[in-house]
């Protein structure tokens, strides 16, 4: 034992660094072979199942047994170096796991130090605050995935960690989840991140989390400034009463079903709304517009209207508006005219039913500001009521737009050129309007 702890000793001394022992161990493998012993014997040969073990002479035995001995030193043998072996490969590994640890730590000291040294390390923090805007995904309404900005800039660096968590601009964009149990310990945080900056939030209204919803957003209700309100079918809870949003701008409601207690949700708008669009439900707005006088201060709407009368009440509601979207049904009732000075963009899509809607709606409307006419569905297009709106109107159009399949003759187009001289962009396009 003393022995083999002096050699350890001697050996320590001479393979200082792991280059030697490497170095060393090349060495031996190349010079080092395995002997093969020769096993051979007169008995080699036979075959088990052909022999006789009567047969074989006692003097046979005497040497068949010097044999077996012999083997069995040579396999002490082999299996005493196999064992050493593996105490030298072991420890091979071990030394090995250590160089992987030291290079893991000289990688991070390096990226350190080429940190410090490098420009973007150098940023002030308020300039690599404006870069970390740029990283956002393209979405209007971000989730926390770990893999995205803004929750992959937390997970770089210390620094990079405490500048975004110092940026309220990138936490103002949330979709609020449903999955509270594991979802909502992160909003809050993400929420709480957006210190005053005002909200765009998408929550999805269910009648199970209508409680968790309220604690979650109930703090940041007078930040919200766009919200997309997603309602599914038969839903008529909601986490708070649209009043409360004492900031609101822009309102989306999505998949709106036509029910009282929507619609009286719906009829408590702030006054700060300045956009609103309703996908869903036909609304019907001789019934909404007694109910909340928010609508003159609307400039931009996108709703499903019942009929031409009522887009012509809606017009008379918003004196501010500069975008109407709207699908409308043929209607019946006379059409008082309708001067709107501001109108800019109108984009309308008509049934294809015998009843021509639009050509009323034409006939009554003068928008001396329109710059952008959108129309989908309108068949056959009733060009000689077109061209006395634009001779009426004398607007600034810039851009006609055509969609569904419908198309104007080139004399049509020249025409509408001959009128109003700004006209350039006349387009052909498969999009449906809502």
């Amino acid at each position: 034992m003393q022995a083999i702890e002096e050699r350890a000793t001697d050996l320590k001394a001479k393979f200082s660094t792991v280059s030697d022992i490497i170095v060393a161990l090349q060495d031996i493998l190349v010079r080092s072979e395995v002997p093969i012993p020769d096993l051979e014997t007169s008995y080699s040969q036979v075959t088990p199942p052909n022999t006789n073990y009567i047969d074989i002479e006692l003097k046979d035995r005497t040497v068949i047994n010097a044999v077996i001995v012999k083997r069995h030193r040579q396999l002490g043998a082999i299996s005493q170096d196999i064992s050493g072996l593996d105490t030298v490969m072991d420890g091979i590994k071990n030394l090995r796991q250590k160089l992987v640890e030291q290079e893991d730590r000289i990688f991070q000291s390096m990226t350190l130090h080429e940190r410090l040294a490098s420009t973007l390390w150098r940023l002030p923090p308020e300039v690599l605050s404006h870069i970390f805007m740029y990283c956002l995904p393209e979405e209007q309404y971000l989730s926390p995935a770990p893999r995205l900005a803004p929750m992959l800039l937390t997970r770089i660096c210390r620094r990079w960690r405490d500048v975004a968590v110092a940026t309220p601009g990138l936490w103002c964009r949330l979709f609020v989840d449903n999955d509270h149990s594991v979802w909502q310990p992160t909003a809050f945080t993400w929420l709480k991140r957006s210190r005053q900056y005002p909200l765009s939030l998408a929550v999805k209204f269910l009648a199970g989390c209508i409680t968790n919803q309220r604690i979650l957003l109930q703090p940041y209700l007078n930040q919200i400034s766009s919200l997309f309100a997603y309602f599914p079918l038969y839903c008529t809870d909601t986490p708070f009463m649209l009043t409360e949003l004492v900031a609101l701008q822009e309102l989306v409601i999505h998949n709106l079903d036509y029910n009282p207690a929507l619609i009286l949700w719906i009829s408590q708008l702030p006054l700060t709304l300045r956009s609103l669009k309703m996908t869903g439900a036909w609304l019907n707005f001789e019934q909404l517009s007694s109910l909340n006088p928010t609508w003159p201060y609307l400039t931009s709407v996108h709703a499903r209207i019942l009929q031409e009368s009522q887009v012509l009440l809606l017009l008379r509601l918003c004196p501010n508006l500069s975008s109407l979207t709207t699908r409308m049904r043929p209607g019946r009732q006379a059409l008082v005219p309708c001067t709107h000075t501001r109108l800019q963009s109108f984009r309308i899509t008509a049934p294809r039913t015998p009843d021509r809607c639009l050509p009323r709606l034409m006939n009554a409307l003068l928008l001396p500001d329109l710059r952008v006419l959108e129309a989908i569905n309108v068949t056959p297009w009733p060009h000689n009521e077109f061209k006395a709106f634009l001779a009426r109107s004398r607007c600034p159009l810039e851009a006609l737009i055509f969609g569904a399949g419908m198309t104007i003759k080139n004399d049509q187009r020249a025409e509408y050129i001959a009128l109003i001289p700004s006209l350039e962009y006349i387009k052909y396009s498969s999009y449906h309007l809502v």
